[in-house]
């Protein structure tokens, strides 16, 4: 009865690790300031709704999506200290890349 009683206990605090040691990673794909957040899938409505236009775009050219040529473009805001890089296809967010700025003097 112990054993199982202490392998279950075992398993439930790797699992909390886990959990906690891969939660910057789950952050990585969403952007938050001042309250506000989008995540990877949401439209460029969203985005342009809740954070305006992006302080840089730069049209990437097409991926293949298995279906259709898709445009790709590249979006970024900064928010000091982060930069955000969005990758916007068929308008939606694909790939959002969470950058730490470092001053410079």
């Amino acid at each position: 009865m112990k054993k199982t009683k202490i392998s279950t206990t075992a398993l439930l605090l790797a699992f909390l690790f886990i959990l906690i040691t891969a939660a910057p990673v789950f952050a990585r794909h969403s952007m938050r300031h001042d309250g506000r957040r989008v995540e990877v899938g949401d439209s460029v409505a969203d985005v342009i709704s809740l954070f305006g236009e992006p302080d840089m775009k730069v049209d990437l050219g097409e991926t293949d999506d298995g279906y259709h040529q898709c445009k790709v473009e590249l979006w970024v805001y900064d928010f000091f200290p982060w930069r955000y890089e969005l990758k916007i296809r068929r308008g939606q967010i694909w790939q959002l890349d969470k950058i730490r700025l470092r001053k410079v003097r």
